[in-house]
């Protein structure tokens, strides 16, 4: 023998669900949401019924019910299938591999109107300033007012351009000579006529050295090795003289 009829299963059913909604209205909680902190959803199991109200998080149960927890979060799913790539960006930078790059025209630091393809300019009265290379040893290209000054951090090179003059000054920043040099200067080895050499040199070596001189070169000044003197060569004459003007029979 059934122990309900259909028609009393209803009624029961009916009576739990009204109960049910009673619960959750005395408890505040909307029965179509299920709140949830740290992956956990709470709730509360009558214990006579087991009719079980879901709550809000840490929620006390009233007296009577049990509480419980579910952890709804699950084992991470595998690697879903990339999507297509979205439309590209404003920037004009592009990428190769590691590299960023730009070849679509100028760039202008300081400055909206660059004309060449790197321009950095400053309103600062020391002019714009660029520094380059390894934290332990960077160089700095600076552009002022009167000239370019080309340096490097530790001060043991500085290379100065004056805009007005077009003098270039090593060891100062006021030449007065197209090439104007403060310290000691080395000049060694092979360096194309017009020559001047201080390092030991020979009349068969200048006379092999002037066959890579221009028309328009007249002579070279070396220092000879064996005679222990400054000399100079004239290349057309294909003759040597001290520096003095007087002729040096061989």
């Amino acid at each position: 023998m059934q122990l309900f009829n259909p028609s009393i299963k209803r009624v029961v059913w009916f009576a739990v669900i009204l109960g049910s909604s009673i619960i959750f209205s005395a408890l505040g909680v909307d029965p179509s949401i299920a709140q949830e902190s740290d992956n956990l959803i709470w709730a509360c199991r009558h214990n006579r019924t087991s009719v079980i109200v879901i709550i809000k998080a840490n929620e006390t149960c009233p007296t009577g019910w049990s509480s419980m927890t579910w952890n709804i979060r699950g084992e991470q799913g595998p690697q879903g299938v990339p999507g297509n790539a979205g439309p590209s960006g404003d920037s004009n930078w592009k990428l190769n591999g590691s590299v960023t790059y730009y070849n679509t025209g100028n760039v202008g630091i300081g400055t909206d109107s660059p004309s060449m393809p790197l321009e950095v300019r400053s309103s600062q009265r020391s002019g714009a300033a660029i520094r380059f290379g390894d934290p332990f040893g960077f160089g700095q290209l600076v552009a002022g007012s009167n000239g370019v000054v080309i340096a490097s951090s530790n001060g043991e090179f500085r290379l100065y351009i004056d805009q007005s003059t077009g003098n270039v000054g090593v060891g100062t920043q006021n030449p007065t000579s197209k090439l104007h040099v403060i310290g000691k200067g080395i000049f060694t080895d092979g360096i194309d006529p017009p020559y001047i050499s201080f390092s030991n040199e020979y009349h068969e070596s200048i006379r092999q050295y002037a066959k890579d001189a221009y028309s328009y070169e007249e002579a070279m000044q070396f220092w000879n090795g064996e005679a222990h003197r400054m000399e100079v060569y004239v290349i057309d004459e294909d003759r040597f003289y001290t520096i003095t003007g007087e002729l040096i029979e061989e």
